[in-house]
C-alpha cells in the first residue's frame, strides 16, 4: 500500500496569514504549496461555501491562497470556527485533494475516490472559503462548491469536472472534455479549440452558453422543460430520434423506447455534446461573432 502523506502548514513552502476581527466577522488568509508525484496529475477540489477559482499555469507545483472568513454574534463562537475549520491539502501518488475539515465534516479520501460528509444541526458560527489555486496544465481538474460560490477554470487543457448547487460555472480556454453540472446558476464555457471527446453540461434554473470556434463540428443532444436552444451556426440539421429496443421482465414481449431528446448535427457530426435544463435556454455561440 502507498503510504500517504499530508501536507500541513510545517511542509508549506509558502505560508502566509493574517487575522483580522471586524464586528462579527473573522478572516484568515494563507498560502499552501503541493508537488505531484508520478503521472497522470489530477487535482480535485471540494467546498462547502465560497469560491472555487482554478487557473493553469505553466509552473510544475499547485498553489492555493485560501481565504476563510469566519461569521458568529459573538467573539467566543468566532475564536470557536478559527480554531475548528481548516483547510486540508493531500497528496496521494498523482492525486492532490483540498477540502476544508471541522469536527462536523468528515473527509473521506480512499483510492481516488474522494467525498465528505456535513452533519451539523445548529451552527453556533458560519464559515466560507474562497479559493484560489494555480495548477500545472497538464493536470486534470474535479472543482466543486456547495454554497454561495463561482467555480471558475481557466486554461485547463485536459479534463475538467466542475459542480455546483447554488452558483455558476465558468470555464474559460476549454480544449479537453468537460462536464459541468448545476442546480441554480448558470453555465457558461469557451473554447479554445473545438471538443474532440462527448461532454456534458446540466442545470435546472439557468442558461447555458458555449462559445465555439467557426469550424464546430458535433452531435448535439438538447432537453428542456421550459426552453429553447439557440445558435448562430448555419450548418444544423435535425437528426432522426434515437429509438432504444428493451425486453419486457414480465414476458417475452420486446419494448422500443424512443428518446424524446432533441437531437441535432453541427457540421459533419462528431462527439456528443448534451445539454440538459429544466427552467432556461441553451445558446451555442460562434466565437468569431462574439464582436459583431
Amino acid at each position: 500500500m502507498q503510504r500517504l502523506r499530508y501536507i500541513t502548514l510545517t511542509l508549506c513552502v509558502l505560508i502566509a496569514g493574517s487575522i483580522t476581527a471586524q464586528a462579527q466577522k473573522l478572516t484568515e488568509t494563507k498560502s499552501y504549496q503541493a508537488v505531484f508525484s508520478g503521472s497522470d496529475h489530477a487535482l480535485a477540489v471540494k467546498n462547502v461555501t465560497g469560491d472555487v477559482k482554478v487557473e493553469a499555469y505553466d509552473g510544475s507545483t499547485v498553489q492555493v491562497t485560501a481565504r476563510k472568513t469566519i461569521k458568529a454574534n459573538r467573539e467566543e463562537d468566532r475564536q470557536k470556527g478559527a480554531r475548528e475549520v481548516h483547510l486540508k491539502v493531500r497528496e496521494e501518488g498523482s492525486n492532490i485533494y483540498i477540502c476544508p475539515v471541522a469536527p462536523f465534516i468528515h473527509a473521506d479520501i480512499e483510492n481516488g475516490n474522494f467525498s465528505f460528509r456535513i452533519n451539523r444541526d445548529d451552527p453556533d458560527y458560519h464559515f466560507r472559503y474562497d479559493l484560489d489555486i494555480k495548477v500545472p496544465r497538464d493536470a486534470q481538474v474535479r472543482a466543486s462548491t456547495i454554497n454561495d460560490g463561482e467555480v471558475h477554470v481557466a486554461g485547463v487543457k485536459t479534463r475538467i469536472k466542475a459542480n455546483n448547487v447554488n452558483g455558476p460555472i465558468t470555464l474559460e480556454e476549454v480544449t479537453g472534455p468537460t462536464e459541468a453540472h448545476t442546480v441554480n446558476g448558470d453555465i457558461t464555457v469557451r473554447y479554445d479549440q473545438n471538443p474532440k471527446e462527448d461532454c456534458t453540461f446540466r442545470t435546472v434554473n439557468g442558461e447555458i452558453t458555449a462559445w465555439l470556434q467557426p469550424n464546430f463540428s458535433a452531435d448535439v443532444r438538447f432537453k428542456s422543460l421550459n426552453g429553447d436552444l439557440y445558435t448562430n451556426f448555419e450548418d444544423v440539421t435535425r437528426l432522426p430520434a434515437r429509438v432504444q429496443k428493451t425486453k419486457d421482465g414480465s414476458g417475452p414481449k420486446t419494448r422500443y423506447r424512443i428518446d424524446r431528446n432533441a437531437s441535432l448535427r453541427f457540421g459533419k457530426g462528431g462527439p456528443e455534446l448534451s445539454f440538459r435544463v429544466l427552467n432556461g435556454d441553451v445558446y451555442l455561440k460562434n466565437i468569431s461573432s462574439e464582436n459583431q
